[in-house]
């Protein structure tokens, strides 16, 4: 089960990456985001099975005990097995931290705050678009600037929640984690055994709102799937043939105000 939930937890956080990536590569490299076919599938095998094998070792090092408690009955605990050195297992844990957790999310907010500064459009693609079609170039600013501004906005705002959900989620478990680790190797003890050296209630208090927040990420995950991804498969092709048609007949009335309005002023120059 801890591993499960390991695993679990990196597959999880570097899907979060790779949509950020290819959020990344869609705006700042759109030319290459266009040749890509298979990569997002070998991306998520490689994730697989990196996380499968950095959390393998809690497959060999973790085991479980029954507890007789104080109010009678029995209950069951993990605890590390001394299979390996202290040293080691402590290597692995921070290994594990750094592959779930500090890697992607710095990977992240790096990724979507370069697509944020960005913008929609690309300034390079701006410049030929203006020397091939100017006419063509205002009518189609005209019909979009206001649909894409709109569409930005609900882009980021989307983006952003999700960004610092998926943090509020992480970040308290991980925060243990690492004072874990820490205590760890300064009392050099099992890494799961701190709570026998310094038992606080306040901070146990804040482990299982941890562990809650911990847990709730792969609901957020089924929330996200439902609402910003299947939700644009299933859109009827009817809207979107409609927005067709009604950007077409915007465009053919823009265009037509445009020859109109350049005939005027030709004639006014002509005068």
């Amino acid at each position: 089960m801890l591993f499960s939930t390991h695993a679990s937890t990196g597959i999880s956080i570097w899907s979060w990456l790779l949509l950020s990536t290819l959020r990344y590569l869609a705006v700042r490299h759109p030319l290459y985001h266009l040749r890509l076919w298979r990569m997002p599938y070998s991306v998520i095998a490689f994730v697989i099975c990196t996380s499968v094998g950095v959390n393998g070792f809690l497959l060999f090092t973790i085991v479980a005990t029954f507890t007789r408690a104080p109010a009678g009955g029995t209950y069951v605990e993990c605890m590390e097995a001394p299979v390996i050195s202290q040293t080691l297992i402590l290597s692995f844990h921070a290994l594990e931290i750094l592959w779930s957790f500090c890697l992607p999310f710095a990977m992240i907010v790096f990724m979507d705050a370069s697509v944020v500064l960005k913008g929609v459009t690309s300034p390079n693609l701006i410049s030929n678009f203006k020397r091939r079609n100017r006419a063509l170039r205002t009518v189609i600013i005209n019909i979009k600037s206001a649909s894409i501004q709109k569409h930005h906005a609900h882009a980021l705002r989307s983006w952003l929640t999700i960004a610092v959900i998926c943090i509020l989620l992480n970040t308290p478990q991980n925060f243990i984690n690492c004072m874990r680790l820490l205590q760890a190797s300064v009392f050099e003890t099992s890494l799961l055994n701190y709570i026998e050296i310094t038992y606080n209630p306040f901070f146990r208090a804040f482990e299982i709102v941890a562990q809650a927040f911990y847990f709730g990420q792969f609901g957020f995950n089924a929330v996200y799937l439902v609402l910003f991804v299947f939700d644009k498969l299933i859109k009827p092709r009817s809207a979107n043939k409609e927005q067709i048609s009604t950007n077409t007949s915007r465009a053919s009335k823009y265009l037509q105000n445009y020859k109109l309005n350049r005939n005027k002023d030709e004639n006014v120059g002509l005068r």
